[in-house]
């Protein structure tokens, strides 16, 4: 059962039988359950009663042997008697001890009572393990998460690393035409060279020549 307080049917039987008591009149047939995630479940009716039977005409006087929880409130005609007691076994009977007392005609009488919740028609507490399961799950889901969001990193990384290692090609080919250039240069300069010293060579030839004859 979860931590919220559920409402259950709850029957007062006559002692050692399975039949209701003639107290039951006075009881609310049914009762809060409160779980505190501990296996230990609250349990919490009222008995209500007319201001005619006199003042607070029933009490219970102890609930599994021990002096029963109870608080008092008064509203309007009727008194309300607010009881709780603690279990750890939702189908378990308890034996409650009641007295009512009515002096408008001299009844003075102490019950044994059963009470007897309807444990079928409450909702259990979830195993511990399934608590443990979500948390594998989750903790499974979160390392899933991180290890994608590493693997996508590394991913990155490595596409970086591919490109800052291949070769800058825009600039190789710049370097390549420069070194071009400057070799047409130099091969411009040799072939000039080249025919200026013919030209020097011919004209000493003539002049030569000239001067011989």
């Amino acid at each position: 059962m979860n931590a919220d307080t559920q409402t259950v049917p709850l029957a007062v039987l006559k002692d050692g039988t399975n039949d209701t008591s003639y107290a039951a009149s006075y009881f609310a047939h049914s009762a809060n359950v409160t779980s505190d995630d501990n296996g230990i479940y609250t349990i919490t009716s009222t008995v209500t009663t007319s201001k005619k039977l006199g003042d607070y005409p029933v009490q219970i006087l102890s609930i599994d042997g021990a002096p029963a929880n109870v608080s008092r409130a008064d509203n309007g005609d009727s008194q309300t008697i607010t009881y709780s007691y603690q279990t750890k076994d939702l189908s378990e009977r308890h034996a409650a001890v009641i007295k009512v007392d009515v002096n408008n005609i001299n009844y003075h009488h102490t019950y044994n009572v059963g009470l007897q919740l309807d444990a079928s028609s409450i909702k259990q507490d979830e195993p511990a393990k399934s608590s443990s399961a979500s948390s594998q799950a989750d903790s499974s889901s979160s390392s899933a998460g991180e290890s994608s969001e590493t693997s996508s990193s590394s991913e990155q990384q490595s596409s970086q690393s591919s490109k800052s290692s291949q070769p800058d090609v825009s600039s190789s080919s710049d370097d390549n035409t420069d070194d071009k250039s400057h070799m047409f240069k130099q091969v411009g300069a040799v072939v000039a060279g080249g025919l200026g010293i013919g030209i020097l060579a011919a004209i000493g030839t003539i002049w030569y020549t000239t001067r011989k004859k």
